[in-house]
């Protein structure tokens, strides 16, 4: 109630084991039915505690120690754990939003937020924590599946450090690349079987440097890694399952073709060497090869899907090089799915959109940032990008006028639109945003490091920070009922 002091008492005889100081009036209680997790909820936000016992063969002297501070208020609401204490629901409000968030007990991570119109006055979990059940000031009760399928995957295959990551749905490929001593590497995973998660890789390639770009290409067949060698090389992903086929693995493969972005020392404008590699992509259609480079340069490619077997011809014909405002650094580059756009994103804080389906690329439109560009992600109708500013923008990708601002509170190193949705990572979080409402769906914890890429598509949420890879969904429905990219059960 009022007081702000919690009673813990023994069942059996009434004996009052402990009192705990919560220093806020108690809106509500919960206890995990095995007695080691305790929920209490005010009307501005929640805790949760871990209740350690001591003493031998009984229960007796409790200890508490916070694990949680939670944003969301219960007023007038309701905590609930499953059986096993592994997922807490809080029915309440956040911002005047009335919902019930069901969070992940030993992460911290939203597993689910479901929304109404009524002020939420109660809630349970069954069992496995697989359904819902609210009670509202409507006068009614509702279950909801709660997404059991849901996983939260970790490939953690670098001793250092995850720069990058690529998801290929239809041909069931998960490419992570990054640091390793003495240079970089890239691992492909198979992910094609729905709810099977191989720990070890089908192969890896080593470079001579970071790798801070990855990316497979539309039709499955090649594979691009660069960074700061300051070269992109070009794979054959089919002679490389051959060799995996008959080697059993492989660690040490030429490319095809490699481009080098390095500066001749005769460059004035910059030292020798300066062309490290942070940004490239294949358009949807598979026709064209972007790259953004530290030399100041973007690069368009035109992909020759029809190359000879031996390759005596390149792979990728560099059709145009776009020279960057004021000579300044590239950090980023976004290619339309068509091809026919290009984004290009830097050193000087401004984004510069380009018509890339000519011979030579024309300027459309510059979209003024604060400071340096890190990341730049487009959809036909959208484009957003985001760095050191502490400011996501979301333009028109058609006229660059500004449609959207979020505030954030650190430096955003990478972000994903897909369809009216927008995933970001920031310094230990990732966090995924309803434009058009202008509202955070979902904020999942990174424990392991700063993000430095992130994906988003219909089917998971994808992001590297520090020593792995997380994978959110993709095995199973997701948490929430209605999956936000896509609006199906």
């Amino acid at each position: 109630g009022d007081a702000t002091m919690l009673n813990l008492y023994e069942m059996a005889s009434g004996q009052l084991l402990r009192k705990l100081y919560i220093y806020v009036p108690a809106e509500s209680l919960a206890l995990s039915f095995d007695g080691t997790k305790l929920a209490v909820g005010s009307a501005s936000s929640a805790k949760l505690f871990q209740v350690h016992w001591g003493g031998t063969g009984s229960k007796t002297r409790p200890s508490t120690e916070k694990m949680l501070d939670l944003p969301q208020g219960t007023p007038q609401g309701a905590l609930a754990f499953s059986f096993d204490g592994l997922n807490l629901a809080l029915a309440g409000e956040i911002r005047s939003d009335r919902m019930v968030t069901v969070i992940s007990t030993t992460t911290g991570a939203t597993m689910r937020q479901q929304k109404f119109e009524e002020r939420v006055r109660c809630v349970a979990l069954d069992s496995t924590g697989a359904r819902m059940l609210c009670g509202t000031f409507g006068k009614v009760a509702e279950l909801y599946y709660q997404g059991s399928g849901t996983t939260m995957k970790h490939y953690g295959p670098s001793p250092d450090t995850v720069r990058c990551v690529f998801i290929h749905q239809k041909h069931g490929l998960l490419a992570v690349a990054g640091d390793t001593p003495g240079g970089g590497t890239v691992w492909v995973y198979d992910v094609s079987q729905r709810g099977r998660h191989p720990d070890k890789a089908l192969f890896k390639l080593a470079r001579s440097n970071k790798v801070w770009s990855v990316n497979i290409s539309p039709d499955g067949r090649w594979l691009t890694a660069g960074g700061y060698d300051m070269k992109i090389g070009v794979y054959d992903l089919g002679c490389l399952r051959e060799m995996v086929s008959e080697q059993g693995g492989v660690s040490q493969a030429e490319p095809i073709q490699e481009m080098d972005y390095s500066v001749p020392p005769e460059d004035g404008l910059y030292r020798e060497g300066l062309g490290f590699v942070w940004s490239s992509a294949f358009s949807g259609n598979g026709l064209v090869f972007v790259a953004g480079s530290w030399n100041g340069n973007a690069y368009v490619y035109d992909v020759d899907n029809n190359a000879p077997p031996h390759f005596e011809t390149p792979l990728l014909r560099q059709r145009a090089k776009i020279p960057f405002t004021r000579r300044e650094r590239v950090y980023a580059v976004a290619i339309s799915d068509s091809g026919d756009k290009l984004a290009v994103g830097g050193r000087d804080g401004n984004v510069v959109m380009y018509k890339c389906n000519e011979e030579t690329p024309r300027k459309q439109w510059v979209a003024e940032g604060r400071d340096s560009v890190y990341t730049v992600s487009l959809t036909p109708q959208l484009c957003a990008f985001a760095g050191t500013s502490r400011v996501v923008q979301v333009v028109s990708s058609l006229t660059g006028d500004l449609l959207y601002k979020f505030p954030i509170f650190g430096n955003v190193q990478s972000l994903s639109l897909h369809k009216s949705f927008l995933a970001l990572g920031e310094e230990s979080t990732v966090a995924v945003y309803d434009i058009h409402k202008r509202v955070e769906v979902l904020c999942l914890p990174s424990v392991h490091g700063p993000v430095h890429h992130v994906v988003l598509d219909d089917d998971e949420l994808i992001f590297a920070g520090g020593k792995q890879v997380t994978m959110y969904g993709g095995t199973g429905d997701f948490a929430w009922y209605q999956a936000p990219c896509t609006g199906r059960h």
